[in-house]
């Protein structure tokens, strides 16, 4: 599972709403190296929801996001724009 399918799958979980697709990505940093047989942490937190509509159906989450190793460094971090269903009116 790739880290963006990762996200979605918990945006689905905390929202109860299809999550079709990353829009964009934006201020992506690697901070440090990252090595095989590291063990990485994710975190997200929503950030803004702005009040753009696509097809009635969908909008967006904005959200930043960062990955910590097994040293608690951070390695990552990046935001990105997520298309998700919009919950009925």
């Amino acid at each position: 599972m790739n880290i963006h399918e990762h996200q979605a799958k918990t945006i689905l979980k905390a929202f109860g709403a299809p999550v079709a697709a990353g829009v964009a990505i934006t201020d992506l940093q690697w901070l440090e190296p990252v090595r095989p047989g590291h063990t990485l942490t994710y975190t997200y937190e929503i950030t803004d929801k702005p009040d753009r509509v696509i097809r009635e159906k969908w909008g967006l989450i904005r959200s930043r996001n960062e990955a910590f190793n097994q040293y608690g460094n951070k390695v990552m971090q990046f935001e990105i724009d997520i298309l998700a269903e919009r919950r009925p009116a």
